[in-house]
């Protein structure tokens, strides 16, 4: 399946390898996951249409194949430098059973707009930092979709409209830049550092 998923919108793989196992695929390097940009949360809605668009695109790419994601998620998704987003883990994809494209896509925005994968965007709108109202009629929309099946309103027909929703269409640009990725990089690896150098102090502590 990761073969015959050849597609932009989705990490390269670069190598197989056996175990015992099983097989081991090793992707192309990409620095972030959407998860660690929902950390740190150091992007505008505009950033947040571009971001959303890439992911839509590929979802759109898995659709006309007949392919769903089952582990699709913030931790699944990547993007590098230069802010291209991929869609990675796509051993999991298996063909048949699109609707979890659109469970998947929901779990990415609310984890992107609460800054958690836990997070749940409704309980916290009157605190959310998010201020345009088209970004609040696209998340019902994408609500809406994950659990509405009807002959008329299949994955197609959803990713669709999802796609010419208009609060995607506020950004023309097609990739974030590199002065948007690059800082979410770094934070997050000084983030990390921190935390790396708390465990270390505590654990020198327990030694002595």
């Amino acid at each position: 399946m990761t073969k015959s998923i050849q597609d932009d919108h989705f990490v390269t793989p670069i190598a197989a390898y056996k175990s015992s196992t099983g097989i081991t695929i090793a992707y192309e390097l990409m620095a972030v996951s959407l998860l660690e940009v929902a950390i740190c949360g150091d992007f505008e809605e505009s950033e947040l249409v571009i971001i959303l668009k890439q992911v839509v695109d590929g979802l759109k790419y898995l659709e006309q194949r007949g392919i769903g994601h089952p582990k699709l998620s913030c931790s699944s998704v990547l993007m590098n430098t230069s802010g291209q987003v991929k869609i990675g883990d796509q051993h999991f994809c298996s063909e048949g059973g699109t609707e979890n494209l659109i469970t998947g896509l929901y779990k990415i925005l609310e984890t992107l707009l609460t800054g958690h994968e836990k997070g749940n965007f409704k309980e916290n709108m009157q605190s959310t930092r998010w201020g345009d109202p088209q970004l609040y009629e696209f998340f019902d929309t994408v609500e809406r979709f994950k659990s509405e099946m009807t002959p008329d309103l299949t994955t197609h027909a959803k990713l669709e409209k999802i796609a010419q929703h208009p609060f995607l269409k506020l950004s023309q640009e097609q990739l974030p830049t590199a002065g948007f990725a690059l800082p979410i990089l770094w934070r997050f690896r000084w983030l990390t550092k921190d935390v790396d150098d708390i465990s270390d102090e505590l654990s020198d502590r327990t030694l002595c």
